[in-house]
């Protein structure tokens, strides 16, 4: 008997399994001896699918309410997997997450407060304990968010880049191209999100719940200066995970607006 069907005719609850099962994958893709950089991808692709395909299945055709509730769980290991596939995790890197994390509290809590930047809007309580009224989360967020979009953006450009390209091209578009194609990034990665994380309770709009314009602007500004810093700090944004994590929330949240 599989291990699948004897944990169901023990009766072991279903949620128990699928932790069991990221906890294997999580500590395959630690043991430096018994796994490659390649096995380590490949079990963070499965269980980013995992849980996200069963995040969609039970928000659509189950509870929503308790799905939700595990959101702050999948942040976090989203953010566990883009860490241990980083291919160069060095004082740059840990920086710009530092810088990542501080900026979006603290631009977050100009946004609550004040309304300056993104608009008026208010956090629930699904993301988790927070701090003047921003949950530590979004901080996580804007770092995990705007790393991936750079590293989309670098492989983007580097298709498109001639191979024989001189010192001067590849500083543009280190310092200039990379920055604002990865703000765009994020920005679109952002504008597919709002939709359904407004209806699942995350954050709420005030007035009639428009989701300003503001918002996108300043998504794209702050992102923008982020990535500049990270490319002066000298920051590597090569990771494999980058873009199917990418990919896989971009279509968890555009599925997840067809249905609220």
């Amino acid at each position: 008997m599989d291990p699948f069907h004897a944990a169901f005719a023990l009766n072991i609850p279903a949620e128990e399994i699928v932790i069991n099962l990221m906890y294997s994958s999580l500590h395959a893709a630690f043991d430096e001896g018994s796994s490659t950089r390649s096995q380590q991808f490949v079990w963070s692709l499965g269980v980013a699918l995992i849980v996200h395909v069963a995040g969609l299945i039970g928000m659509v055709w189950g509870d929503p309410v308790w799905f939700s509730s595990k959101t702050p769980f999948n942040l976090l290991l989203m953010w566990l997997l883009l860490l241990i596939n980083q291919q160069k995790r060095d004082k740059a890197f840990f920086l710009f997450m530092i810088l990542g994390f501080f900026t979006g509290m603290f631009t977050e809590m100009i946004g609550v407060h004040t309304g300056i930047l993104f608009g008026n809007y208010a956090y629930g309580t699904i993301l988790g304990p927070s701090w003047k009224a921003v949950p530590f989360l979004m901080g996580l967020n804007w770092f995990v968010t705007v790393f991936i979009a750079a590293g989309t953006a670098q492989l983007i450009l580097e298709h498109f880049m001639p191979n024989d390209s001189g010192m001067m091209l590849a500083r543009i578009v280190k310092f200039l191209l990379i920055p604002l194609t990865g703000a765009a990034i994020a920005t679109f990665f952002d504008w597919i999100m709002e939709p359904a994380a407004v209806s699942l309770g995350f954050w709420t709009w005030a007035g009639d719940g428009t989701i300003p314009m503001l918002n996108y602007i300043s998504w794209f500004a702050i992102s923008w200066l982020l990535l500049t810093a990270g490319m002066l700090l000298g920051m590597d944004v090569r990771n494999r995970f980058s873009i199917p994590l990418l990919l896989i929330q971009s279509s968890f949240f555009f599925l997840l607006r067809l249905f609220f």
